[in-house]
């Protein structure tokens, strides 16, 4: 890992745009596809299976990130970021060609798998390379890439659609793929590989078990008796998971990661976190059209504040967390997150949409303030062996907590609209809604309230010193 660090600077940057691409390109391909989707019914048909291309890119893409973790632990990093970039741009160009909805279908799936090692090992490779206070100026400019391409899918994949069509929302993105894997290949160094045996009976069971829970959450399934399989399914393969893991010789996930204070208290605030973020964002387009009459470019406009308060706060709290207490800089973004609850509850009960976009603001700058901190200090206190596991894993927490507020946080606003189906929607359910985040909120900052961080610079450090001597 030293070896890494000292990398020249000029090589450092050919890693970081190589790097950048497949996130831009990861992130993007997760928004673009929605916009397409009555163009790609038209063409391939299967109307009913509109859903499907979206929702299972994204099972995948969550389900398959800790399983390339926990690969690059074991085998080597760069050589499982290649096979995940390539992987990606091979079902992007699949995903072009395809003749009917089931190959498109298929494809999506296989360009998710791929997807999910792009975030993930990215932010991996980048606590392998950097020194902590290269690494929040580093977080800093991913996390920015990754928030102006997911706001940047929607609007690409409308105009290739109306002037190029709709296969060019894949075909486009597989010369940069391919670009990013040659640089990779050239300029990244090996990394990682503890060469120990991979848990395979572990990862069949966790993507049997997540897959099941997450599809049957992500896709809205109508029929009871697939409800019932996929949840009997998932929670059977979750606990025997569970069981596993504490006999494995090489556990998938080291249960031992989860016990500690720092990297467990890391994960279950970016759960609830994320529950409440994306569960907000995900009720926001009823609130907005549904209750406060806006039309849906407007709407728009006044989520993508989340997103851009993100980005500006992310910038911010990756360079503090460096000098700054982490514990600190997490309770304040809670805080803020908290307050958002309260904000978004008075402009959607009174009509008061000038308060509205402050409150999203609120929202991502309390969002900037978690996800950066965590994931800098999560690398910097996790095992080295261990690192593309933790990384991983921060991530699917996050998205696991947003799978489970969308649906949560909506049940209110459900309840409304089926007892005024032809009405106006009623703002009052908002209270419940916001409220429920509100509430996911508190055990979060009590969770916090007896963890003081160490200073990530000393530790890597004292890290770095004791790695020297042996």
């Amino acid at each position: 890992m030293t070896a890494g660090w000292e990398l020249t600077t000029p090589r450092k940057r050919l890693i970081l745009i190589g790097l950048s691409t497949g996130v831009f390109l990861a992130s993007i391909e997760s928004t673009v596809v929605s916009v397409a989707m009555p163009a790609i019914v038209g063409e391939l048909g299967e109307r009913s299976a509109y859903i499907w291309p979206i929702a299972l890119y994204m099972v995948a893409s969550s389900v398959s990130g800790p399983i390339w973790g926990r690969l690059s632990d074991v085998i080597e990093r760069k050589a499982v970021y290649i096979a995940g970039l390539l992987t990606f741009t091979t079902g992007m160009l699949l995903s072009g060609l395809a003749w009917d909805m089931r190959s498109l279908i298929a494809f999506r799936v296989l360009q998710g798998v791929g997807g999910g090692a792009l975030l993930v090992l990215t932010f991996t490779v980048i606590g392998d390379l950097f020194r902590v206070e290269e690494r929040g100026y580093v977080t800093s400019y991913t996390s920015t890439v990754w928030a102006f391409s997911s706001a940047a899918g929607p609007v690409l994949g409308g105009w290739l659609t109306e002037n190029v069509g709709w296969r060019w929302i894949f075909l486009i993105g597989v010369a940069p793929g391919t670009a990013a894997a040659l640089i990779a290949l050239r300029a990244m160094p090996r990394l990682g590989g503890t060469g120990k045996e991979f848990d395979l009976r572990g990862a069949a069971l966790f993507v049997l078990g997540t897959g099941s829970l997450m599809l049957l959450v992500e896709s809205e399934v109508s029929r009871p008796e697939l409800a019932a399989a996929l949840a009997a399914i998932g929670g059977l393969a979750i606990a025997s998971f569970v069981v596993l893991e504490r006999s494995a010789k090489n556990p998938l996930l080291p249960l031992r990661s989860l016990r500690d204070r720092y990297v467990g208290t890391a994960m279950a605030v970016n759960f609830v976190a994320g529950f409440v973020f994306f569960g907000t964002i995900s009720v926001m387009p009823a609130v907005l059209q549904w209750g406060l009459g806006l039309e849906p470019t407007p709407a728009g406009l006044v989520i993508v504040s989340g997103t851009l308060g993100w980005v500006a706060a992310a910038n911010v709290a990756s360079r503090l967390v460096v000098d700054h207490e982490v514990g600190a800089l997490v309770r304040l973004g809670l805080s803020l997150i908290a307050g958002s609850m309260v904000g978004i509850s008075a402009a959607a009960v009174q009509g008061f949409l000038a308060l509205m976009v402050p409150s999203l603001l609120m929202l991502g700058f309390g969002m900037g303030m978690v996800v950066p901190p965590t994931l800098i200090a999560t690398q910097t206190l996790s095992r080295r062996e261990e690192l593309g596991i933790t990384t991983s894993m921060l991530a699917f927490m996050r998205v696991l907590g947003g799978s489970m507020g969308s649906q949560a946080m909506w049940f209110p606003m459900a309840s409304s609209l089926g007892a005024h189906p032809s009405g106006p929607l009623t703002l009052s359910s908002a209270l419940g809604s916001f409220g429920l985040g509100f509430a996911a909120i508190v055990p979060a900052l009590l969770l916090l309230r007896g963890i003081t961080y160490p200073d990530l610079r000393d530790y890597e450090r004292t890290s770095l010193a004791h790695h020297g001597d042996h």
